[in-house]
């Protein structure tokens, strides 16, 4: 584990600013917090090289509102990972939120530290129908797995978003 600082964060930042090759950026378990992540998330929303994001194991909790805002503007993150951040559901739905406009993300895996209500889980399904590009979508939450008709729901539109994906253009 390295713990990054805040001016460490800040120098990736500014480094990833200027990059147009980095594709993967892996921070997992480098003792990020909401606040430290700030900087990051900022160059993120207009950096248009990253094409993995992976921040698992930090604890992240209480930056949804600004990763949905990154993820809104950003056009080239088509892979995010976020496992074992302390989020909750109601977090995890605010991040999903930023489907609605965000086209480019295909992958997204997260873990909240609750359950998702069935509420929740039907909010998601139509969010990710709605969005159409998501192909694979893995929800880790608390000790309890989803019910089998709710991850039939979400596998059933995210089939047909791939199916979408791979049909033909004609024109």
């Amino acid at each position: 584990r390295v713990d990054v600082t805040i001016s460490g964060v800040r120098h990736i930042a500014s480094a990833l600013a200027l990059s147009t090759t980095l594709k993967k950026l892996d921070l997992t378990n480098n003792g990020l917090d909401s606040t430290s992540i700030s900087p990051l998330l900022i160059v993120l929303s207009y950096s248009s090289c990253v094409e993995y994001l992976n921040l698992s194991q930090n604890p992240i909790i209480g930056c949804e509102q600004q990763l949905r805002l990154c993820l809104q503007s950003n056009t080239s993150i088509r892979r995010l990972k976020l496992l074992d951040t302390k989020i909750q559901t109601e977090g995890a739905m605010t991040i999903f939120d930023s489907l609605t406009t965000n086209r480019t993300l295909r992958k997204i895996i997260i873990g909240t530290r609750n359950t998702y209500s069935l509420k929740q889980l039907s909010n998601l399904a139509a969010i990710v129908k709605f969005n159409g590009c998501v192909a694979s979508l893995g929800l880790y939450c608390g000790s309890s797995a989803l019910s089998e008709s709710s991850r039939k729901k979400i596998d059933l539109i995210l089939a047909e978003n791939l199916a979408e994906q791979n049909r033909p253009v004609v024109g």
